[in-house]
């Protein structure tokens, strides 16, 4: 999927141009305001997170657990902002605060009840092509401020013409708070079912595609598997489920979780997974060396209805856990994705190449 960073993409009138280095040119959807040195773009959150402030944005919701609030997110993005970063302030340039024409900043935060918040969601929904949302589940160590700036960068990056949402469940946003952060993704599955069924009963949106990372993956796996026994209908309004470096067990997932999903003949599911996440590696640890879905050593969990790939080759970080929205060629991978709604054996994406044969059959990305 390289190889496409540098072409430009089509979908029908529209012209999208992933970043090669510098500035994409991107349409702009309804969801984006220009400003002259930064575009803002229109986010929308559910969080089950308490709220503790009402004061600076990036200090309103904390890391305890809370009933389900909604709201807008309004969230800068630079100019020169290049594919895969989010530009943060660097204390080591004396930058302590955010600076909207440098860096990825959350703005402002707009709490709505969930009547108003559907109201302004369906509002993008329904001035899309196609009628679209997509559903962000952050992982491990984030903040309700990080997750609002990379549900915008990725909306920015993707081009996403659509309503972009981020469920935010209430992660410690600190690489010690592990454990914690376990006993928080089960209190939020519930919450996240609720969501993703209010969600389609009401939003009014065709085609919803959900892309969740790490941890967020197990809250999600459960959430939907739920979803699917107890409303299949509503199941089946999603489009794409896309589990990005999965922390959770994988035999699990496989045995107990993936048939359900599967059930619904809808939606196709997508894995990216990798033998570099060093993250995945620990948590390992954590669960007596019980390998995790996201992990490709000693080979790849492939599942029949389900796509798998193994990202190995394109990360190349230290960590090697966060390619979902830090690397170009998974970007890219990923505006296919969503633009097709199909798998890699009915639309083939560049860039790819098949690695064995069916049922073991998975797909990695060419150096």
């Amino acid at each position: 999927m390289g190889l496409a960073i540098s072409v430009l993409l089509i979908e029908g009138c529209k012209t999208y141009a992933p970043r090669t280095g510098q500035e994409a040119q991107h349409p702009a959807p309804q969801q984006w305001v220009s400003e002259k040195n930064y575009a803002v773009v229109r986010v929308y959150y559910a969080t089950d997170r308490n709220r503790i402030s009402n004061r600076a944005p990036a200090k309103m919701f904390g890391c305890d657990y809370g009933d389900i609030s909604y709201g807008t997110c309004l969230v800068s993005i630079p100019r020169d902002h290049r594919m895969g970063e989010i530009e943060s302030p660097f204390i080591w340039k004396l930058e302590f605060n955010p600076d909207p024409n440098k860096q990825v900043a959350l703005l402002q935060i707009i709490p709505q009840d969930r009547a108003k918040f559907l109201e302004a969601v369906k509002s993008d929904i329904e001035s899309s092509a196609g009628k679209r949302a997509f559903i962000y589940i952050h992982g491990f160590n984030m903040t309700f401020d990080d997750a609002a700036r990379r549900t915008a960068q990725l909306s920015y990056d993707l081009g996403f013409d659509g309503a972009a949402v981020f469920y935010s469940w209430p992660s410690q946003g600190n690489v010690f708070g592990y454990t914690r952060d376990e006993q928080s993704i089960e209190f939020s599955e519930g919450h996240l079912e609720e969501f993703l069924n209010d969600f389609a009963a009401n939003s009014d949106a065709s085609n919803i595609y959900v892309i969740a990372h790490s941890m967020g993956c197990h809250a999600l796996a459960v959430a939907f598997a739920s979803l699917a026994a107890k409303n299949p209908a509503a199941a089946r309004r999603f489009k794409e489920i896309v589990f990005a470096a999965p922390d959770i067990d994988s035999e699990v997932f496989k045995t107990q979780i993936a048939p359900e999903i599967i059930s619904t003949n809808s939606p196709f599911v997508t894995v990216y997974a990798s033998s570099n996440d060093k993250a995945l590696t620990l948590s390992r640890s954590f669960y007596n060396g019980h390998k995790r879905l996201g992990e490709t050593a000693p080979s790849p969990t492939v599942i029949p209805g389900m796509d798998t790939i193994d990202a190995t080759a394109v990360d190349t970080s230290f960590i090697g856990h966060s390619y979902i929205g830090d690397q170009r060629s998974v970007i890219s991978d990923l505006y296919y994705l969503l633009q097709s709604g199909e798998s890699l054996e009915q639309f083939p994406r560049a860039g790819m190449e098949r690695v064995g044969t069916p049922p073991d059959e998975y797909w990695k990305f060419r150096p």
